[in-house]
C-alpha cells in the first residue's frame, strides 16, 4: 500500500504542462457539459455531473501520461 500523502512534484513534472492541463480541462468541460445536459435536469445536477465527468477524464489524462515511456 502507498503510505505517501499527496502527489510528488516529480510525478507532475513528467506529464503535461499546467497550461496544457488547463486547456484540456476547459475543452473537456465543454464536451462533458453538453453530454450531461438533458431536459428536466436542474443546474446543480448538470454542474455536478459535468464536474464528475471532467475530473475523471483529467485523471485518465494523468494515467495516460504515466504510461508513456521516455518522459
Amino acid at each position: 500500500m502507498n503510505e505517501q500523502k499527496g502527489v510528488p512534484l516529480d510525478a507532475i513534472s513528467k506529464g503535461r504542462s499546467l497550461d496544457e492541463v488547463l486547456e484540456e480541462y476547459m475543452r473537456i468541460w465543454d464536451g462533458a457539459r453538453k453530454s450531461v445536459t438533458a431536459p428536466g435536469k436542474c443546474k446543480d445536477e448538470i454542474f455536478a455531473d459535468t464536474m464528475k465527468a471532467t475530473v475523471y477524464r483529467i485523471y485518465l489524462l494523468g494515467v495516460e501520461d504515466g504510461m508513456k515511456e521516455g518522459q
